[in-house]
């Protein structure tokens, strides 16, 4: 027993000591193993392959790479590079893994593309690259609608087609999805409630291009309609699309022509014509065709009558046999379409007027109530009394016709250049027609104009605003003013002043715009635009202003002109007076002379000889001016001698013409002395200026 333990013993030292070894084995071999399998690929496969729908999301991981060893961390074993595909994907180093990075497109593009990784070791530097491929196939989503070669299809279609008709029209519509369900497209005409046309095209098979008649269609009750063609896909869910087509009916002739009446007769007759009534013998094609039509007549002595293609009925014999006949309607492309009217003919007494047309020339001045002229008929029938009238057509409101006489005239003023009329006379059953043609010669052909293309004028305190003028370039011619607006304020007269029923009503600051019309007598009309303006409260006019500073001008300038002309009289009256003192306070001889005018007792004193030759021989030459002054002063000098006598003469001496002068000179300045005390004073200080 002792020698087994101790064996067990020797076997667990030897365990023991040989356990490091075993780890490092262990350890080695794995390192081996891990080196051995490297990039490769899990369950032994060579390739990996993805699936992807076309609209997966960019960011989003088309697969996470199956391959052996690390490729993060400090135990990494191997490097992943992208080498081919990189355009559409890109490499998560850390995760393995591969992420879209451009939208995928199944139907413009490619249906798969491949995406090639090198992979290397890190930690054998002998082991080789190896290169691994992903397969990536795209799946088709349903992602695009069918559509049409077109949004509208136009098509016409002759009325009455049989129903289950084929229709000609060419259409498609095209799914760009791949082949598959998802491009399968099946077509419809979309029945809609509120659209009952929509019955009327049908398609039989909804995988072909094929439209039928689908209901009876008639042009005299529709033109043209419009349905909705659909085209779906098989995808799911579904994609559809719609187009419009829209069907014009066409007219086929499958009507006969129609008479406006039933019945016709005739009343009388005028140069082979007869007048037809209810109406002119009138048929037309049913159908919007509008067919040419030819008429034909029979019946018993239907030779003795003709008919043209506008319905007129002519007498081609001599005698009206009264008859009933047959009026035949047919269509020109299509005789065997046609329709009968039935026409009475009776032999009866027949009206003409004298003239088959009345033509007259008037002036356009001509007045109211003027007579044009007087129709006159003749009538088979002497005993039969004749009305005229004239027939309700365009213009017979210008003038009337007397019933019994035939007399025309005027109703009013004419305006146009030319008239027509259509005259009628009967007796109670016949009837004839004639024309009456007016034609104006214009004699007012101008409008009035006025003077200025737009009035304005300023409102002041006065009712008085102004004046619109006008002229007529007709010769004669006359012209009224109206005011047309704002008639509770202003008034305007015949004249065409303009005034202001109440200033006070008028709101201050403000532009009233008055229309005013100026009409000759032709009713030619102009109109013109017055503006007035209000002053504003307390506030005076411009021409106002410039009135007042125009008067202060001229006033100023005429109290200059005043002052000046004042200044100058005065100035010439002192010149004047000093003058005259400078003449009274002369020393020298100033020549007085004495004249007989005055009968005074100077005239018994002389002067002797020997004082008149030294005043002769002593004077100094005087200007004509003096002379002047001397002959007008004479006469007071004169008449002061004759108050206050001279002296008697004194010898002369030695001294002279100065000793005489000297004498002179004190015995006149003594009388006005004693004259005049003021007067002295005056003539001192004449003196003192002079």
């Amino acid at each position: 027993m002792h020698l087994n333990i101790l064996r067990c013993y020797e076997k667990s030292i030897v365990v023991a000591s040989l356990r490091p070894y075993l780890f490092m084995f262990l350890l080695l071999f794995y390192n081996f193993l891990s080196m051995s399998d490297a990039c490769l690929l899990e369950n032994d496969r060579n390739s990996v392959y993805v699936s992807v729908f076309e609209d997966a999301p960019i960011g989003s991981t088309l697969t996470s790479l199956p391959i052996r060893g690390q490729t993060f961390g400090p135990d990494a074993t191997i490097q992943l590079r992208l080498v081919q595909g990189s355009d559409l994907v890109s490499l998560d180093q850390r995760e393995k893994k591969l992420v879209l990075e451009k939208a995928l497109d199944r139907d413009t593009g490619s249906n798969k593309f491949e995406v090639v990784l090198e992979c290397r070791s890190l930690v054998d530097d002998h082991f080789p690259e190896l290169n691994i491929s992903t397969f990536v196939t795209i799946k088709d989503v349903n992602d695009n609608a069918p559509e049409f070669d077109r949004p509208e299809y136009s098509i016409s279609l002759p009325e009455e087609l049989p129903e289950g008709t084929p229709i000609l029209l060419d259409f498609q519509a095209i799914d760009k999805d791949q082949e598959g369900p998802n491009s399968f497209v099946r077509y419809r005409i979309v029945e809609d409630s509120t659209n009952p046309h929509s019955q009327l095209l049908k398609i039989p098979d909804p995988y072909r291009t094929l439209i039928v008649v689908g209901g009876r269609m008639d042009f005299e009750k529709l033109k043209n309609f419009t349905v909705e063609l659909e085209a779906e896909d098989g995808g799911k869910p579904p994609q559809k699309s719609r187009a419009k087509i829209h069907v014009n009916v066409k007219d086929v002739d499958d009507q006969n022509p129609a008479f406006q009446h039933e019945n016709y007769h005739t009343n009388s007759i005028q140069e082979s014509v007869f007048e037809v009534f209810p109406e002119p013998i009138f048929a037309k094609d049913e159908d919007t065709l509008k067919d040419p039509i030819y008429y034909e007549l029979s019946g018993d002595y239907s030779e003795y009558y003709s008919i043209n293609s506008s319905g007129t009925v002519r007498l081609v014999k001599d005698t009206v046999i009264s008859t009933i006949l047959f009026v035949h309607a047919r269509q020109v492309n299509r005789p065997e379409r046609f329709s009968t009217a039935i026409l009475r003919i009776t032999n009866q007494s027949s009206i003409e007027f004298q003239h088959l047309l009345y033509s007259i020339q008037l002036t356009s001045n001509s007045p109211k109530g003027l007579e044009v002229a007087q129709v006159k008929a003749i009538s088979s029938n002497m005993n039969s009394k004749l009305r005229y009238s004239i027939v309700e057509e365009g213009d017979f409101s210008i003038a009337t016709i007397e019933e019994l006489t035939g007399r025309i005239f005027l109703n009013s003023t004419p305006t146009k250049e030319r008239y027509n009329m259509k005259l009628m006379v009967t007796d109670g059953k016949n009837r004839a027609f004639s024309r009456l043609e007016l034609t104006v010669k214009k004699v007012n052909v101008y409008e009035p104009e006025f003077d200025q293309q737009e009035y304005l004028f300023e409102v002041k305190n006065a009712n008085l605003i102004g004046q619109v003028r006008a002229i007529d370039r007709d010769e004669n011619d006359t012209i009224s003013y109206k005011l047309l607006n704002l008639q509770t304020l202003f008034k305007l007269d015949k004249d065409g002043m303009l005034s202001s029923r109440q200033t006070l009503q008028l709101a201050p600051a403000t532009t009233y715009e008055l229309i005013v019309m100026a009409e000759d007598s032709q009713k030619h009309r102009t109109f013109v635009t017055v503006l007035l303006r209000t002053r504003p409260t307390g506030q005076l006019a411009l021409s106002t202003i410039l009135s007042i500073g125009i008067f202060f001008l001229l006033a100023s300038i005429f109290a200059i002109m005043v002052m000046l002309v004042v200044r100058r009289v005065s100035s010439i009256w002192h010149a004047s007076k000093r003058r005259n003192a400078c003449w009274m306070a002369k020393t020298g001889d100033n020549g007085v002379v004495i004249t007989g005018s005055i009968p005074t007792d100077i005239d018994n004193y002389s002067i002797g000889p020997a004082f008149s030759s030294r005043t002769k021989t002593y004077e100094t030459p005087r200007s004509p001016i003096d002379e002047k002054e001397r002959e007008t002063n004479s006469v007071s000098y004169a008449n002061a001698a004759a108050t206050f006598p001279l002296p008697a003469p004194k010898p002369i001496l030695n001294g002279g013409a100065s000793t005489s002068r000297s004498s002179t000179e004190r015995f006149w300045k003594s009388r006005r002395a004693r004259r005049s005390p003021h007067a002295s004073a005056t003539s001192t200080d004449a003196n003192e200026k002079c």
